[in-house]
């Protein structure tokens, strides 16, 4: 009887025992049915009719489970960094160079002004006769004109001739002058620097005091 007694309760301890761990396995078999591993719940049966192993059988699966290490899924990068190079060119357009025409501008033609002038030409180049084809040149062109004379006094001889104007000899004096290549126009100085003087004006208001300048030479300005 005390045999007996012994081995029924041998046998319930070992069905509390399976009891107990059934239900730590039913435990991990609703874990694995969500994770969809078929694995597991075949181990929970295997275990369920183990009896008396099942313990060590649920520490065997647990510690596999433990040790599974799931694999990475995580791709290499492959990116790069590398930035494309450039397609685009340069284009470099050709220099022009306008190169402005030139102007020659036109030539200035002086209207004469010979009224109201009466014009001397007095010699201080010392050239013979250089002052009366001067004075044959301006009554030519116009201008009212008394014979030619030679200079006098501190102006007796000019490198660069001049013209002198009194009253309104001026119009006609500046446009000799311009004819003469622009010399220099001046008021008539009392005495004038003449043969005579004053006498020897014979009524002119204007001397062309004629330098080595410009005797002998055609006058500048006269085709104009």
């Amino acid at each position: 009887m005390k045999h007996n007694s012994k081995a029924g309760a041998g046998r319930a301890a070992r069905w509390s025992i399976g009891a107990t761990a059934l239900a730590g396995l039913l435990v991990v078999g609703c874990s694995s049915d969500s994770s969809g591993d078929p694995s597991t719940s075949a181990a929970a049966v295997t275990t369920a009719g183990a009896g008396a192993d099942a313990s060590t059988t649920v520490s065997q699966v647990t510690a596999a489970e433990a040790t599974t290490v799931a694999p990475s899924t995580d791709a290499p990068s492959s990116a790069s960094s590398t930035a494309a190079p450039s397609t685009a060119a340069t284009t470099t357009g050709p220099t022009t160079t306008t190169t402005p025409p030139t102007t020659i501008p036109p030539t200035t033609t002086f209207p004469l002004l010979v009224q109201g002038g009466v014009v001397l030409v007095a010699n201080a180049s010392g050239i013979d006769g250089a002052a009366a084809a001067l004075s044959t040149t301006l009554a030519d062109l116009g201008f009212q004109t008394v014979k030619a004379t030679n200079s006098a006094g501190y102006e007796s001889k000019l490198d660069v001739s001049k013209v002198y104007f009194t009253g309104d000899g001026y119009p006609a004096a500046y446009s000799i002058a311009q004819l003469m290549g622009g010399i220099e126009v001046a008021a008539m100085p009392t005495p004038p620097p003449i043969s005579n003087a004053l006498e020897g004006l014979r009524g002119a208001n204007v001397i062309v005091m004629l330098g080595a300048d410009r005797a002998a030479k055609p006058v500048p300005g006269q085709s104009g």
